[in-house]
């Protein structure tokens, strides 16, 4: 993509969001990662999404560890404290996950080494919440569109419910338990089941890539990392809440929509 193609998917994508209309045709191509990374910057310009043109909260997650993870910087217009509610036409797309974020206890602007330890790298951190991130798509082919055209999305990012803030300590995630239940109905019961294992395995690639875009991470950035029971179906009218054992809960509600 040129620099003409990358600002006219960046207002498409912003006008999508504004108006909850999906982009339609095939006049984005955006084929890779670095030309998402280019599209979420303009956005994030353009839209004026974050208080001192910086952003606050970040999302980062990978497929596997043999996969680069991928990022998005959350505008802060998304960022909702639970319990949150939302109408559902302003997301029509509706999904949410289950995930996990932390809070930075200082700024984080230089790479950390190939050997840091885990230990050290969750050292970073003071806090930890419950989250639950909305799914939405601005493409007409929502989950079906390409990967980077995803990540120029910001990943399929519509909105982040953010529960309250414990003390982080280390922890052995292979007994987590994450309980999602949908309108009091347990949707998904699981243990120890992020896609990587250590939900902090991640952020010796995140800081590199925030000290790229934006001169590093600072001290009260939230970072979430990664859905423990992927993408589940909701609709208008329901009620999610989400739990971690030993940490906390989120609660989300979405509007009926209306006769």
């Amino acid at each position: 993509m040129n620099t003409n193609e990358i600002d006219r998917l960046a207002a498409l994508l912003l006008e999508a969001r504004a108006h909850a209309t999906p982009i339609t045709g095939s006049h984005f191509a955006v084929t890779s990662n670095e030309e998402a990374y280019a599209v979420q910057d303009v956005c994030a310009r353009l839209g004026g999404w974050f208080k001192d043109s910086r952003p606050k909260a970040w999302k980062v997650g990978t497929q596997g560890r043999a996969s680069t993870p991928t990022a998005a910087p959350l505008p802060d217009a998304g960022l909702l404290s639970s319990p949150a509610r939302i109408a559902p036409t302003a997301m029509p797309r509706l999904g949410i996950e289950a995930e996990l974020a932390f809070r930075l206890a200082g700024d984080l602007k230089e790479l950390l080494a190939a050997n840091t330890s885990q230990a050290t790298i969750a050292s970073c951190f003071d806090a930890i919440c419950v989250t639950i991130e909305v799914v939405d798509s601005r493409f007409a082919q929502g989950t079906e569109i390409s990967g980077p055209n995803k990540l120029a999305d910001l990943q399929l990012h519509g909105a982040l419910v953010v529960g309250d803030l414990v003390p982080f300590g280390l922890r052995d995630w292979s007994t987590q338990r994450c309980i999602v239940k949908v309108n009091s109905h347990i949707a998904a019961d699981t243990i120890g089941t992020h896609p990587v294992g250590d939900p902090l395995w991640t952020m010796r690639w995140l800081v590199e890539h925030a000290a790229q875009r934006y001169g590093g991470l600072r001290k009260g950035d939230l970072i979430t990392t990664g859905a423990w029971s992927g993408i589940m179906p909701v609709a208008p009218g329901d009620l999610v809440e989400v739990s971690f054992d030993g940490i906390g809960q989120a609660s989300l509600e979405f509007d009926a929509e209306s006769a």
